[in-house]
């Protein structure tokens, strides 16, 4: 598996160096992690200002001495944030994706770690040293913009991100690439369909609201 991406509560301030690793798993909760992308639902908990550097190979793991960009703030940050999301998505339709929403947002609230983190060293690879800073800098502007006009919507640059090119409705994306997956003996989310009989897609003339741009 390459290229993978990892969101963890914590009470670490920064990425560790090489010998700081043992500390960090110390001091962390359950990971998350997911393949070649962003999942939308880690990105809806931070905003440009979460954006920090971690200087060339300070930890150890990559050949190439080369900085990178990475998602640290705190959890009473990050929270307040996925609410709002969560707020306007439920106010559209119950749907798994909105249930899964509200999973999320209560296992967060229930580690007791004061910071989130999402380490993105392997996703770094996947371009050119600053190309990640950039993207995390744009889709993060173009969603906080949206969300203060009480609307959610994908931009390009949200879609490159969390690789959601041929998603046209956010509730009807798979819970696991929304979310990543959980490490450890309970998986989570449960690999399920995104509706069923009793929960359809939002319907197509409400689509506008999500509208793409």
């Amino acid at each position: 598996m390459g290229n993978r991406i990892y969101l963890t509560c914590t009470d670490v301030e920064h990425i560790p160096n090489e010998s700081g690793w043992e500390h960090f798993f110390a001091v962390s909760g359950t990971e998350y992690e997911a393949q070649g992308h962003m999942p939308f639902l880690w990105l809806a908990l931070f905003d440009e200002t979460s954006i920090k550097i971690d200087t060339a190979n300070r930890n150890g793991f990559s050949e190439d001495e080369r900085a990178y960009a990475y998602l640290i703030d705190r959890k009473d940050r990050c929270i307040p944030r996925m609410q709002r999301l969560y707020a306007l998505v439920s106010n559209q339709q119950e749907n798994v994706i909105v249930r899964k929403m509200e999973e999320w947002i209560q296992r967060l609230q229930s580690e007791p770690y004061k910071n989130i983190i999402v380490r993105t060293e392997e996703l770094d690879w996947m371009g050119k040293e600053g190309d990640l800073e950039k993207d995390l800098q744009k889709a993060l502007h173009h969603l906080s913009a949206a969300l203060s006009r009480s609307e959610v919507r994908f931009s390009n640059a949200i879609r490159d991100l969390c690789g959601l090119s041929e998603i046209d409705e956010l509730l009807c994306c798979e819970p696991t690439w929304l979310l990543g997956g959980a490490n450890g003996p309970a998986p989570w989310p449960e690999d399920q369909p995104p509706t069923s009989a009793a929960h359809e897609p939002i319907p197509k003339n409400n689509k506008s609201w999500w509208k793409l741009w």
